[in-house]
């Protein structure tokens, strides 16, 4: 794909030059293969309204212009996008003008006579540049995205605590009962404590490495299960049933906080789709070197209009968004894989495959 640039000089032998040797008319080694489309313009304005009209990657601009100055043009091009990256091109020994340039917010400069060297080393300079903004944006999001899934996960297991704490309010348990209710707060509270750690991992820029254990798959799931009882029962919950059936299957190698944070993310959203009564069905076996976790919900489904994003952060009829993205993630994380089937009116299947201790 070809990076737009724009070439703003009166001097249509500079612009033709710089256009022949970025586009490789002339020299063929000369651009290094660049991909470049140039545009020109020999006046400010006109300067301006093609920068509006294409938004180039990159801008030359030359000081001397036959209608406004080019100090005047690049405070302009800069009001209209602050992140615009320029070149000035200037008069030989005018160093009093250069540096108003870069105050200006221009990148670099170049001085006439223009020498194509010169002028590929100010755009390799350039280049570097972007890439490195790049890449620095891109970790930027990447760290904002995982502080808030983060956050989402923190909040799944704080309506756990709570949701518990409520059911042993309100309702007459037995003691089995109790004693379960009291293992899923305490689990809980653990897994808050492993998220905050992360959290703070994150903040200081550390890699989020959880701590590996062998995790019995079926144990695992029905500790699961069992924390989210509260949301099962009781008079104020929907008429919906959580069934297990849990096969043969053999452990697995991982942070049990985080395959926790995936079971519990993808039940309740099976959960929250469900609009009255409907059953949830939670199944375990082995396939080949994979232990295979499937849960299947005979809620509505999901829309057509979903599906094609559904792992993309904030696509979701409710809630946040960042669930089944966050939750593929830490499945990839141990080379695993997650899958999700559906049709209108026919529930949804998640599943989700982890490679076996070897």
């Amino acid at each position: 794909m070809k990076k737009d640039l724009l070439v703003i000089d009166d001097d249509k032998f500079v612009c033709k030059g710089i256009s022949a040797l970025l586009e490789g008319r002339g020299d063929p080694s000369a651009s290094g293969g660049r991909p470049y489309s140039v545009k020109y313009a020999l006046s400010g304005k006109e300067g301006i309204e093609k920068f509006k009209e294409f938004s180039p990657g990159i801008v030359f601009v030359d000081y001397l212009l036959p209608d406004i100055d080019g100090l005047e043009v690049v405070n302009e091009l800069k009001r209209i996008n602050q992140d615009a990256n320029l070149i000035f091109i200037t008069g030989s020994g005018n160093m009093e003008l250069v540096i108003k340039a870069l105050r200006a917010g221009v990148f670099d400069y170049i001085e006439k006579p223009i020498q194509s060297e010169i002028l590929m080393a100010s755009l390799r300079r350039l280049e570097t540049f972007q890439m490195l903004e790049q890449q620095r944006h891109r970790q930027e999001v990447e760290k904002e995205m995982l502080v808030f899934s983060l956050r989402h996960e923190l909040n799944n297991f704080y309506s756990i605590i709570s949701g518990n704490v409520q059911l042993l309010e309100k309702e007459a348990l037995s003691p089995s009962e109790r004693r379960k209710t009291f293992t899923a707060i305490k689990t809980a509270l653990n897994d808050c404590t492993v998220i905050m750690n992360k959290l703070k991992d994150c903040v200081r820029l550390k890699p989020l490495a959880g701590a590996l254990q062998s995790v019995d798959v079926n144990l695992l799931v029905t500790n699961v299960v069992s924390s989210l009882h509260y949301i099962f029962v009781g008079a104020e919950s929907k008429a919906v049933k959580i069934v297990t059936d849990l096969g043969d299957c053999r452990k697995i190698k991982a942070d049990p906080t985080e395959v926790r944070e995936v079971l519990i993310n993808v039940l309740i959203n099976a959960y929250n789709a469900m609009t009255s009564e409907g059953k949830i069905t939670i199944s375990t076996s082995q396939e080949k070197d994979s232990a295979v976790i499937k849960i299947i919900d005979t809620g509505p489904g999901i829309p057509e209009g979903i599906r094609g994003k559904l792992f993309r952060p904030f696509a979701s009829t409710k809630g946040t968004g960042v669930g089944l993205f966050w939750s593929r993630f830490i499945v990839s994380q141990y080379g695993g894989s997650m899958e999700v089937e559906s049709a209108p009116g026919r529930g949804v299947t998640v599943v989700i495959r982890l490679p076996c201790e070897r």
